[in-house]
Order: C-alpha cells, then sequence, then structure tokens
C-alpha cells in the first residue's frame, strides 16, 4: 500500500463538495421569510460547517422558535433544490478512486443530516467508494463532531492512530484531536489557515493534489 493511513475519514461540505451557492441560496430564503434581508457573502459563508441552529442563534439572535423556522425554511428549499447547487472540488473523485484501489477503507464524518449526505454521494455517483458514511438525525444539532468520527473508526473497525480525519474547519481537526486521530486541514475549503492550525490540524494542504500527496506520498514519484 502506497498510502499512509489504513482509513480515511472526509468532511462533506468543503473538502468533497464545494456547496457554497446552495447553501447560501437557502439561508437567504431562510431569512427572507423571517423578514431579513441578507447580501453579506462573507457572513452567510458561516453557515457552511457548522450546524445551522447554531448559527442562526449565533449570527441573527433569533429565538428558539424563529430558529426552529428558519431551519424549517432552509430545508424546504435544500432538499428540493439546494442540495442541487453544489459540485465536487477538482480532483477529489480521482483521489477517492486511487485509495481505495490501494485498499485504503474511506469514510465520511459529516455534522450534515445523515438523509442529505447520502443522497449528496448518491448524485455524484461516489457512494459506492465509501465504506461509512456517518452524519446527523435531523433534529440533532451538535459542533461536536468527536462521535461521528468514533462511529466512523467503529464501522471501520480501524484504531485511532491508523486513521486520518480530512476536513475544512475547526470542528474536524477538535473532533478528531479527542479521539486521537490525526489530522489534515484543507485550505481549498472555506475555512482559514489560522483556524485549522489553532484547532489543532497536523498538517495542511492548499489543494486536492497536496493532499494527495500527504496522503500517498509515493504516488507522486
Amino acid at each position: 500500500m502506497s498510502c499512509r493511513y489504513e482509513a480515511v475519514l472526509f468532511d462533506l461540505d468543503g473538502t468533497i463538495t464545494d456547496s457554497q451557492e446552495g447553501i447560501i441560496k437557502c439561508v437567504q430564503f431562510a431569512l427572507q421569510s423571517l423578514g431579513i434581508e441578507e447580501k453579506d457573502v462573507s457572513r452567510l459563508k458561516s453557515f457552511i460547517g457548522p450546524p445551522l441552529w447554531d448559527t442562526f442563534q449565533l449570527l441573527y439572535h433569533l429565538s428558539d422558535q424563529k430558529t426552529d423556522e428558519a431551519v424549517d425554511k432552509y430545508r424546504q428549499r435544500f432538499r428540493v433544490t439546494g442540495i442541487y447547487e453544489n459540485r465536487l472540488y477538482d480532483g477529489i473523485q480521482p483521489l477517492l478512486e486511487h485509495l481505495k484501489k490501494q485498499g485504503v477503507k474511506l469514510a465520511i464524518a459529516s455534522t450534515k443530516p445523515l438523509v442529505f449526505v447520502e443522497e449528496v454521494l448518491r448524485y455524484f455517483g461516489i457512494a459506492p467508494l465509501f465504506d461509512a458514511v456517518c452524519g446527523t438525525a435531523l433534529d440533532k444539532a451538535d459542533s461536536d463532531k468527536s462521535p461521528l468520527i468514533r462511529d466512523a473508526l467503529f464501522k471501520l473497525n480501524v484504531p485511532a492512530g491508523r486513521a486520518v480525519m480530512i476536513g475544512d474547519r475547526r470542528y474536524d481537526m477538535e473532533g478528531a484531536r479527542s479521539v486521537g486521530v490525526p489530522s489534515i486541514g484543507v485550505l481549498y475549503g472555506y475555512g482559514s489557515k489560522d483556524e485549522l492550525l489553532s484547532a489543532g490540524a497536523g498538517q495542511l494542504a492548499q489543494s486536492v493534489t497536496e493532499l494527495k500527496e500527504l496522503l500517498c506520498p509515493c504516488a507522486s514519484r
């Protein structure tokens, strides 16, 4: 095996897919339903990664009832349209296929609801590449990724030290550190270098090409 790890765990948004368009449009749709017009894209990007419920409350100081309404409106558009306003990052499918051919076990660990994670993987035709897919329930809002990472390791039957977590936000790095899994932060997603390093990223990759070099150093020789 030319790869360093027995298993590779991936975040979804900002790591495998560029989901910015769909997420931002769905957030705007939800806010408009509450009479809020938001055109600041940098502010809207804050919704990519952490749970919706938390971010609506943090940025717009909504009551619990209004937050529930916003999340419902978001999902109303997302499940029909927003989920498909999405694309795979260039080079990510060949990377997944290469890892699979090398015998590496692959998993998704995402705080996105499992039903949406599975549909995204199906839509892009990459579901068969994954040995485990871990997401959340629709009614669960939790930014702690460690339970998802533990679940993925259990399903793969791989010890923490033989796996690596790949992600673009601090939640991925913090979850990996909590479980004792090495981590690689990707800078082509939505998190910054400072965010990832502060959260404990072991290594950083500027691109999918660099990510492949970190995972499979022999492949680039």
